[in-house]
């Protein structure tokens, strides 16, 4: 019975992501659309003939009705089909695309071990004493460094690292594609990252702690953590094998909304750099009216916001059941 209701509640959640991405792909569409200008005008030039125009319009279906544009385009997504680029002859967005997404996934990956790596022994540590002297400090330090925007922080560190410090590969427009073949390429790579991944984990760092520290205040005045306590086990014991998990629902919802918002917020950072990732490609896109690119681009943009929130979401009902029974 409690198995077919998990699975019952798996369908419900399954189907309202399908509702959801079916609302994502047209909006998607009809923002593309909402691009000021002509692509037609925008390849061939103001001193195109108005023939020239309607048949390079004709050729790639921009003269159709939007609904009909919308069913093509998404019976071809449906395929794996994202379609040819408008500007760039003879380059598929799928292409675009491949290339696009290991730039972006190494960057949030590394980003957030390092902000995780950061956050869950200092949330540890300040929950063990709060309101004490470390504890203190590092809210405040934290609240400040929220502050800050990205985009600040990203030129303070090109100023320091980049220029100051003159360290290579580290400057807009150095960034060195990942070879595991090959270990010059992969520490070229890892330098090139270097500033992004500082950039993003900073403010990742400090969602963590903040919220995974008010959870662990919350969570260590349980019975069951006192009970633990009353045994004879040590603090750190206490810590990690008691309080943690039951601590890291939150933390897991926060890095679900996280890692979502990087997939988009990451837009700046990689524009900055010139890194050649979604965000990059994105803008550029933009700026050409490249249709079938900004339309491919911001669908996956948008299918992973809801994967990555949904996993998260799941990640959370398994460290606790009691959000599935609505008894949290």
């Amino acid at each position: 019975m409690l198995k077919a209701l998990r699975l019952r509640a798996i369908g419900i959640r399954l189907s309202v992501i399908a509702v959801i991405l079916s609302f994502v792909s047209f909006g998607t569409f009809i923002v593309a659309r909402l691009v000021p200008g002509d692509p037609a005008v925008a390849v061939l030039g103001v001193g195109a003939t108005p023939e020239t125009i309607r048949k390079y319009r004709h050729e790639f279906g921009l003269d159709k009705n939007l609904i009909v544009q919308f069913w093509d385009w998404l019976t071809h997504i449906l395929r794996g089909d994202f379609g040819m680029s408008i500007v760039h002859q003879g380059v598929t967005v799928g292409s675009i695309i491949k290339t696009a997404v290991p730039v972006d996934f190494e960057l949030i990956f590394l980003s957030q071990l390092v902000a995780i790596a950061l956050a869950i022994p200092m949330a540890l540590k300040a929950s063990r004493r709060p309101n004490r002297l470390f504890d203190r400090i590092s809210n405040v330090s934290s609240f400040v460094i929220w502050s800050i925007p990205s985009y600040v922080i990203i030129i303070f560190l090109l100023e320091l690292v980049s220029v100051q410090w003159n360290v290579g590969h580290t400057g807009p427009g150095s960034y060195v594609g990942i070879s595991l073949s090959s270990w010059q390429q992969t520490s070229q790579n890892l330098m090139s990252m270097l500033i992004p991944i500082v950039t993003l984990a900073i403010g990742s760092f400090v969602s963590y702690f903040r919220v995974l520290r008010s959870e662990l205040i919350g969570t260590l005045q349980e019975d069951f953590v006192t009970m633990a306590r009353s045994k004879g086990m040590t603090t750190r014991r206490v810590m990690w094998r008691h309080a943690l998990r039951p601590s890291s629902v939150a933390f897991v919802m926060t890095a679900g909304i996280n890692i979502g918002s990087l997939v988009a917020g990451g837009f700046v950072v990689q524009f900055m750099m010139q890194m050649p990732g979604l965000g990059y490609n994105l803008v550029n896109s933009i700026t050409e009216q490249d249709y079938p690119v900004l339309q491919g681009i911001a669908f996956v943009v948008a299918v992973s916001i809801v994967l990555v929130t949904f996993l998260a979401d799941s990640l959370a009902r398994l460290l606790d059941p009691r959000i599935s029974n609505g008894r949290r």
